[in-house]
Parts: structure tokens; C-alpha cells; sequence
């Protein structure tokens, strides 16, 4: 039996009210943000310079004859070393890890870890992931790791990360996907709506069964807060109330973004907005001076 377990997910997607349930589970250790796998990724980071030469830990060991194999293997064994110490401190036998960068580094941590480990996938509405980011950065006052790229390809922040979470969910789902029902896939609205029955679900999936009390558990136990979404702590119970939340938006700015987070959307079995409506040059002004009227009213 694997007896790790490596969490992706979105950033605010849900993965802290998962990690949560994980570590209430009798078989699992599952610490707060440690970013052990985010961290052995970018250790394994190569660049090339000079026409193609390759610069890197891989690289510079391998005019030493250690071959790659053995370097993401020994960086793994470093990396998973830690976690198995958490869980045996805990009176665990299986470890899990979760951070919201992990997702950004997926192809460097499978490909370090390989079948060495099992893993499961958090998956919430693409917009909603947008709006909550977005919430991140007006408390934090910074840009998540990541998101580097899609910032720059798109400074409005709501559409940069609806089109990231759109790439990153492809991607996630085309490779649990190749995985066949070896890598259960946790959607949030689920979640919330029936959390035994998912928890439950997900456990099988790993060979471990789940009793009654995990959730009611892991909501009562706040253990090592750590890093991960302040706002699991301030619930005593699971629910739906964070679930649907761009339904508040504009109509046309959902149809804007779902154009952005549409295949993502379509993979993960969302509803897919329909077309932005085309405005006239006269109507996008008035629809401007309205949003502003409005901003000044309540400001």
C-alpha cells in the first residue's frame, strides 16, 4: 500500500477543508502547509542556456555518473522522509500533504514521485475559485505564485485567473483521467452538500473506510492551524454558503469569464455561461456610467 497522499487542487478550492477531513482520519497525518513537494519541484528545476545546455541539480550531478533517476528519487525520499516522521509522531501509519502551490508543479512532483504515492484532486467552480483568488489578493496585497503568467497575459485579475484555472483544470482532469479510477476527484459543491458521503467516497478509493464521526472530528479539532483558508476555522459546521457565490456578479461579466474558464468548466462537468451579448459603443458607455454611479453611491 502507497502510503503517502499528495493533494492538488486550485488555490481556494477547498483543499483546507479537505486537508481537514484527511488529518481527522485514524490512518492519515495530514500537517498543515509545510510546501515540502512545491519545494523539492523547484529543487529540481532545470534551465537551459548557451544554445540548449541544461543547468541544474540533474544536470551538474550527472557529470558526477549520478544518473536523474537517482537524484528525483533521493530528492523524493528527502521530501516524503519528513512527512512519514509527522505521521509517525502522530501514531499514524499514512501521510498526506496539500498546499495550493503543489497544482503549479504537478508534472515536476508526479514525475518525482511517480506510483510512489497516491494521489486526489479538489476541483470547485472555476468562478468562484476567481472571485475567492481575487478576495486573497485584496487581503494579502500580492499576486499568488502561479499566477505569473496569466497575469501577464491578462492584467484583470478576475479574467487572468478564471483563464490559470481553466489551464491548470485541464490539465489536472486529462491526467487523473490517463489514471483511471485510481485518483479520486473531490468536487467542492459535493463536498459541501453531502461531506460523509464524498469523504466516504474518496477513502474508498484509497482502501480506507471512514466512520461516522470524521467530519463532525475534524471541524472540532483545530490541532496545527498553520497556513491554508482562515475562514474553515470561524465554521463549526460544512457548508454550502461559499458555493455559487459568481452567481452575483454582472450577467455579462459571467459570460466573459465563462469564454475564459469555459474548458475547464466543460471538464470538470460545469455548466458553461452562455456568450457575452454584443453591446453597442453607446450601450458600453451607459453600462460604464451606471457601474460608476453605483461605486460612488455606496462609496
Amino acid at each position: 500500500m502507497n502510503r503517502g497522499l499528495v493533494v492538488f487542487g486550485f488555490p481556494r478550492s477547498g483543499t483546507t477543508l479537505v486537508r481537514r477531513l484527511i488529518d481527522a482520519h485514524p490512518r492519515f497525518a495530514c500537517p498543515p502547509e509545510t510546501g515540502v513537494f512545491a519545494g523539492a519541484a523547484r529543487m529540481l528545476q532545470t534551465e537551459r542556456i548557451d544554445g540548449g545546455v541544461r543547468v541544474g541539480i540533474e544536470a551538474g550531478l550527472g557529470l558526477i555518473g549520478v544518473p536523474s533517476s537517482d537524484v528525483r528519487a533521493r530528492v523524493a525520499d528527502l521530501a516524503m522522509g519528513f512527512l512519514a516522521d509527522h505521521a509517525a509522531s502522530q501514531g499514524k501509519p499514512r501521510w498526506a500533504e496539500k498546499h495550493p502551490y503543489d497544482v503549479f508543479h504537478r508534472e515536476a512532483i508526479t514525475g518525482m514521485l511517480g506510483d510512489r504515492v497516491r494521489y486526489l484532486i479538489v476541483v470547485r467552480h472555476g468562478l468562484d475559485v476567481a472571485l475567492s483568488c481575487r478576495d486573497l489578493v485584496q487581503v494579502t496585497g500580492r499576486y499568488l505564485d502561479g499566477l505569473g503568467d496569466a497575469i501577464r497575459r491578462d492584467p484583470r485579475p478576475l479574467h487572468a485567473m478564471a483563464a490559470s484555472w481553466s489551464d491548470t483544470t485541464v490539465d489536472l482532469l486529462a491526467w487523473a483521467k490517463r489514471h483511471s479510477e485510481a485518483v479520486p476527484v473531490v468536487r467542492y459543491e459535493d463536498l459541501v452538500a453531502d461531506p460523509l458521503a464524498v469523504v466516504r467516497a474518496a477513502f474508498s478509493v484509497l482502501g480506507e473506510d471512514v466512520d461516522d464521526g470524521l467530519v463532525d472530528r475534524a471541524l472540532a479539532t483545530t490541532g496545527a492551524v498553520g497556513l491554508g483558508d482562515w475562514r474553515t476555522w470561524s465554521r463549526a459546521t460544512v457548508d454550502a454558503t461559499s458555493a455559487g457565490k459568481h452567481r452575483t456578479l454582472a450577467p455579462d461579466l459571467v459570460a466573459e469569464l465563462g469564454v475564459l474558464a469555459g474548458p475547464g468548466l466543460e471538464a470538470a462537468g460545469y455548466d458553461r455561461p452562455g456568450p457575452p451579448r454584443e453591446l453597442s459603443p453607446e450601450a458600453a458607455l451607459r453600462r460604464h456610467q451606471l457601474a460608476m454611479m453605483w461605486q460612488a453611491r455606496k462609496a
